[in-house]
């Protein structure tokens, strides 16, 4: 939606990965305006400018009503 039709599904998104492939979305989240945080599951993770990476991280759930208003993170998980 943020690249085909300009539009945010949010201004903080939290995207859990695996891979390098998340990053281009991080990106364009990023560049369309949003504030954007990667729980990366691998040890070493690429760097993006402007975007909050946490390696050996990721998401164990998200709370919120209608919308999630707060993701929980497991850090330093081991592969």
């Amino acid at each position: 939606y943020a690249e085909r039709w300009g539009v945010l599904v949010g201004r903080r998104v939290t995207i859990g990965t695996g891979d390098d492939s998340a990053y281009e979305v991080a990106a364009a989240l990023r560049d369309a305006g949003a504030d954007v945080f990667v729980a990366d599951v691998r040890p070493a993770v690429p760097s993006l400018e402007g975007v909050e990476i946490e390696a050996g991280a990721v998401i164990r759930g998200a709370r919120g009503y209608r919308s999630a208003a707060q993701s929980d993170i497991a850090a330093d998980v081991r592969s």
